[in-house]
């Protein structure tokens, strides 16, 4: 919103940018580790780890392929949100959001379900 308003709000457009890059760099510091694996975001940060790591310890073909679909399906979505937030096009972009948010929400579920297939092969 801070983006899409800055004809309103001018150089203050920066001041809520600047409050979300804080708190998603205090997001991971502020709170304690988790102690199980069995909620949803839990398996989809720990399948990210995994993820991560896939060079030195491989992931099944199915899970690369998908993902890359995803992600490519996702990336997509910032045309629509670029083109909205510069021409200022509500529908574009909430399209573009909406591409972006629900390409995450669907690339953690696979991450979750990544690390619930793998932790079952070790285990």
């Amino acid at each position: 919103m801070a983006i899409y308003s800055r004809i309103w709000l001018g150089w203050w457009c920066l001041l809520p940018v600047a409050v979300i890059v804080v708190f998603l760099w205090l997001n991971t510091r502020v709170f304690a580790p988790v102690q199980t694996d069995r909620r949803w975001e839990t398996q989809a940060i720990l399948g990210e780890k995994l993820w991560l790591d896939r060079r030195s310890v491989p992931i099944p073909n199915h899970h690369r392929r998908a993902t890359r679909w995803i992600v490519a399906g996702s990336s997509l979505s910032v045309i629509p949100l670029a083109i909205g937030l510069f021409q200022l096009d509500p529908w574009a972009t909430a399209f573009g959001v909406a591409g972006v948010f629900f390409g995450q929400i669907w690339f953690l579920d696979r991450l979750a379900w990544l690390y619930s297939e793998q932790t079952v092969c070790q285990g």
